[in-house]
């Protein structure tokens, strides 16, 4: 109801790459992201006729304290598979939330942009 009334009507789920590159290390982050995720689309179902825009966004690893539970040279392995290889900055993953939640997104509902460097699409 409140989210009708308020004219920022944007939900932005934060999932991670997890959903497509599952961990051995955080099978229960993997899950729990997934879910996330997954609540993404339905969400655009439920509240899109009210205008309000549902979308996630999926970071690959950037350097926050999760980072702390890989080994240094795990870190190294994971950063040399990206294309730019290096870790995102938190404030990185910030600037896709906020073009999403931005009036250049308005007509952008139910989708999750990968943001990793190109991790995903690496070997």
């Amino acid at each position: 109801k409140q989210m009708k009334q308020n004219s920022a009507r944007t939900i932005i789920n934060v999932s991670s790459i997890a959903t497509l590159r599952p961990s051995v290390n955080l099978p229960l982050y993997s899950t729990f992201k997934s879910a996330l995720d997954g609540m993404t689309k339905p969400f655009v179902l439920e509240f899109g006729s009210d205008g309000i825009r549902v979308n996630a966004v999926l970071p690959g690893l950037f350097a926050t304290s999760l980072a702390d539970v890989f080994t240094p040279e795990q870190i190294l392995k994971a950063t040399q598979k990206t294309s730019l290889e290096r870790l995102w900055r938190p404030e990185e993953i910030g600037h896709a939330v906020l073009f999403l939640a931005s009036d250049a997104a308005r007509h952008v509902t139910g989708t999750s942009p990968v943001v990793d460097g190109g991790r995903t699409i690496s070997n």
